[in-house]
């Protein structure tokens, strides 16, 4: 893996360099990486921590069709999520008027969930936002 390095051109002045205290006479290049580079990094480590504990899944509950607990989409914030659950039952509402198998006064869109009429009652398929670290499928899931 090649190993690449930053350099920042000092401009000559008289006296000594505030930013690079006895890094070489005036003028000379000085490499970033030892400074600026490895505080970046720690940030950057710092920040996708507090990300990961903010992230959000998207689950499909639809125990009548295929497994009961699908994962859909990770999302960074619960609102984003939530906004997602909204989008996917509006979808899969709009995707079965379309199929035109069910009359459109039977089907119900009620917020993230989709309510189906069937022979032995309603098959719902609901969409939920956990924290990412939740597995609604239980210890069996992940």
């Amino acid at each position: 893996m090649p190993h690449y390095e930053f350099y920042c051109a000092v401009q000559e002045r008289s006296g000594p360099d505030p930013v690079h205290r006895g890094s070489g006479a005036p003028g000379q290049v000085a490499p970033m990486t030892t400074h600026i580079l490895p505080a970046f990094l720690g940030l950057l480590a710092l920040a996708t921590a507090v990300h990961a504990e903010d992230a959000w899944m998207l689950w499909e509950e639809n125990a009548f069709d295929g497994p009961p607990w699908r994962r859909l989409e990770l999302f960074g914030t619960e609102p984003e999520c939530q906004t997602g659950a909204f989008r996917e039952a509006r979808l899969t509402y709009d995707k079965l008027l379309r199929r035109g198998t069910i009359h459109s006064g039977h089907l119900k869109l009620e917020g993230s969930r989709v309510r189906i009429p069937v022979d032995f009652g309603d098959w719902i398929v609901s969409y939920e936002c956990f924290p990412d670290t939740v597995d609604p499928r239980g210890s069996t899931g992940k």
